[in-house]
């Protein structure tokens, strides 16, 4: 299985590169520990002065949630949000981390993807961004798959 976030340093820079180009960096929970597990990496290493958020893929940088995958956890009887914990925790993490974080963002940037722009000091939006905070419509996903208290139409 491919690595779904990959951790690089170059010298005082660390580059964290969601990894799932084929589903337009869509966010997994998986994704979101490994990325909590690498700021911790970070956090401790006061060799690295910044933090590079950026993508792999030419289409997104992320789209947000894998809805597909958090319908299938809501049909396993999953009832409580572990995606909203764990983004929360993270962004969490990323605004108070002690330097600066810089969020390379290209192509489509939505939902949760939208999201990594705001505890980053600094996110470059290129023209060729489309970026925003959309929410599936009636019959894109069953009825559990958007939390309670979000609006699914």
């Amino acid at each position: 299985m491919t690595e779904e976030i990959l951790f690089e340093r170059e010298d005082s820079l660390a580059i964290l590169t969601l990894n799932r180009p084929e589903a337009l960096n869509a966010l997994t929970v998986q994704m979101l520990e490994r990325m909590q597990e690498h700021l911790e990496t970070v956090e401790a290493d006061p060799a690295v002065r910044v933090v590079l958020v950026t993508a792999a893929g030419e289409r997104a940088f992320c789209v947000g949630a894998d809805l597909k995958g958090r319908a299938q956890e809501y049909e396993a009887g999953v009832t409580e949000d572990p995606m909203g914990k764990r983004i929360r925790r993270l962004l969490r993490h990323l605004e108070t981390l002690d330097r600066p974080v810089i969020a390379a963002i290209h192509g489509y940037c939505l939902g949760g993807g939208w999201n990594w722009r705001w505890p980053a000091a600094s996110g470059w939006l290129p023209r060729r961004c489309s970026s925003g905070f959309p929410r599936p419509t009636w019959g894109a996903c069953r009825e559990r798959a958007v939390p309670k208290g979000s609006r699914a139409w």
